[in-house]
């Protein structure tokens, strides 16, 4: 976790053009999550990332889709070399 305070803080916002508000925003919309500590100072982390979903669910989804869809035929598209 790094504090959006401070040197790195103020050298973050200032790359980005942007105040401490404008930069929580930003870090928040790439995945970082903000919790402050006892000061109110924010420091943030990068959340963990989102499991995979299994085959089993993909496959599930797949069938789900509509067989009229103009992308129903991309469903058996194979990439060759």
């Amino acid at each position: 976790p790094f504090p959006l305070s401070g040197e790195a803080g103020a050298g973050l916002m200032s790359l980005a053009g942007c105040g401490a508000d404008e930069m929580a925003e930003i870090l928040a919309g790439l995945g970082y999550l903000g919790k402050a500590d006892k000061a109110g100072v924010l420091h943030f982390g990068h959340a963990s990332p989102p499991r995979a979903k299994s085959k089993q669910a993909l496959k599930k989804k797949r069938q789900k889709s509509v067989k009229d869809s103009p992308f129903a035929d991309l469903q058996n598209l194979t990439v060759g070399r």
